[in-house]
């Protein structure tokens, strides 16, 4: 992506985004003061990317005087679990519904049997 640059300065130039991996093949640069965000890759001299507040690394970068803020890992996907909270009740609500007519159709037709087999014996 950057080719055979040698020099790349960049400084105070309202760049926003992330950096690219690709940025190594480049044997100076200076990027700092811009609106970079993400992780850092290894290979950058952090003294190239003072001044952009929303870079992150876990890299333990030694001997400078200022800190990047630890990058967060990956956000898990919550949703399943959501979708667990919501559907489960609604399950429950339907069984015990389904429940209940079974019942009352069989106690219905229970006492209908009943009152026919009573009319019966009383022809009888």
């Amino acid at each position: 992506m950057f080719g055979n640059f040698q020099r790349l300065i960049l400084s105070n130039n309202n760049l926003t985004g992330r950096i690219p991996e690709s940025i190594c093949t480049v044997t100076f640069m200076n990027i700092s003061y811009n609106y970079l965000s993400g992780s850092i890759p290894n290979c950058v001299d952090p003294y190239s990317i003072i001044g952009n507040k929303d870079l992150c690394t876990n890299f333990p970068y030694k001997n400078i005087h200022f800190q990047f803020q630890p990058c967060s890992p990956p956000k898990k996907s919550y949703k399943v679990k959501h979708h667990g909270f919501i559907a489960l009740p609604i399950l429950i609500i339907i069984i015990l519904a389904l429940s209940f007519l079974i019942c009352f159709k069989l106690r219905h037709s229970s006492v209908k049997n009943k009152h026919a087999n009573t009319t019966t014996t009383k022809n009888m």
